[in-house]
C-alpha cells in the first residue's frame, strides 16, 4: 500500500508528520488516490473516527484553525468529485449511522459504528481504542479477510461489551450496494492468507473525556446528546486505495489517533 494509503489526523504532536483532517484535505486526499486507482476494479477504503453529533455531522477541531464540520452531504460530495466507483466506507462515531442515507448506493458499503440515533462508546482518557475499532479492527479483521463476515463479528462483540457495561446498545449498522456484493466477493476471491497484526498502542494520545464516543466539550460546541467534559478521540481520516487480485489484508489498528486499516501486498 505504499503511496496508496494516506492519514489525515488532528492532534498537537502529530501536525508535523500527518495533514490535518479537514474537509478540504479529504477533497484532496480522495481525488489523489483516485487518480491512482485502477477505478473500474480497485476498492476506496475510507475509514473514519472521530466523534459525532446527534444532527448527524462528523467533528473536525484542531485549534485555533475555524474548521468546517464534515455532514454526510459533504462527504458524498468529496467521494463523487474523485469519480471513485467501488466505495467501503467505515465511520466510526456517535449517530454515525446519520450518514448511511446520503453515502449508500449500488456501488458502496456503508460500516458505521452506531445507529443514527445511538452514541457509541469506548474512548474513556484510559481506552487505546473504541469498542467498535478494537471489535472492528484489531479482532474481527484479524480473523477473517471478509468485510462483510468482520462486521458481523464486531457488532456481536461490541453487544457483549455493551450489556456488560449496561449501556444502550449503539447498534452499528452496515449497508451494501446492490452492484458492490458481486464486486466484494470477486475481489476477496483473490486474497491471500496473512499474518495476523499486533496491536500497537498510540504514540500520540489525547485528553480523556470518560466512557463514551460522544466526547465534544458542550461549551465549545452545541452538540446535543453529549455526556461527557473533554474530547479524547481525535479527528482520524484514513483513506486507501486497495488494488485489485496483488493484496492480502493483515488489518488491525495502532490506536484511536492512528488505524491501520489495510496492508496491500503490491
Amino acid at each position: 500500500m505504499r503511496s496508496r494509503t494516506l492519514v489525515l489526523l488532528n492532534h498537537p504532536d502529530s501536525s508535523e508528520h500527518y495533514p490535518l483532517a479537514t474537509l478540504s484535505n479529504l477533497r484532496r486526499a480522495l481525488a489523489g488516490i483516485g487518480d491512482r486507482m485502477q477505478r473500474d476494479e480497485d476498492l476506496l477504503l475510507l475509514f473514519a473516527t472521530t466523534h459525532g453529533a446527534e444532527d448527524h455531522w462528523l467533528y473536525v477541531d484542531f485549534e485555533p484553525l475555524p474548521l468546517d464540520q464534515i455532514d454526510p452531504e459533504s462527504l458524498r460530495d468529496a467521494l463523487d468529485g474523485a469519480a471513485i466507483d467501488w466505495r467501503v466506507l467505515v465511520l466510526s462515531a456517535c449517530y454515525s449511522g446519520g450518514f448511511i442515507d446520503a453515502l449508500r448506493s449500488p456501488q458502496t458499503l456503508v460500516i458505521t459504528s452506531a445507529r443514527a440515533d445511538r452514541s457509541s462508546f469506548g474512548c474513556g482518557s484510559q481506552a487505546e481504542l473504541t469498542y467498535f475499532g478494537r471489535a472492528f479492527l484489531v479482532d474481527a479483521l484479524n480473523r477473517t479477510q471478509s468485510l462483510t463476515r468482520a462486521f458481523e463479528l464486531a457488532r456481536r462483540r461490541v453487544a457483549r461489551m455493551e450489556k456488560a457495561e449496561d449501556f444502550d446498545a449503539s447498534d452499528p449498522q452496515m449497508v451494501i450496494g446492490s452492484s458492490f456484493r458481486a464486486h466484494l466477493a470477486r475481489w476477496e476471491s483473490t486474497l491471500t492468507p496473512a499474518p495476523k497484526v499486533t496491536f500497537e498502542p498510540p504514540s500520540v494520545s489525547a485528553p480523556g473525556c470518560g466512557q463514551r464516543d460522544c466526547g465534544i466539550p458542550p461549551a465549545a460546541s452545541p452538540v446535543r446528546g453529549c455526556r461527557d467534559s473533554r474530547p479524547t478521540q481525535a479527528p482520524t481520516l484514513t483513506a486507501t486505495g486497495v488494488r485489485a487480485r496483488r493484496c492480502a489484508i493483515a488489518s488491525g489498528a495502532r490506536g484511536a489517533t492512528q488505524p491501520v486499516v489495510a496492508r496491500c501486498r503490491c
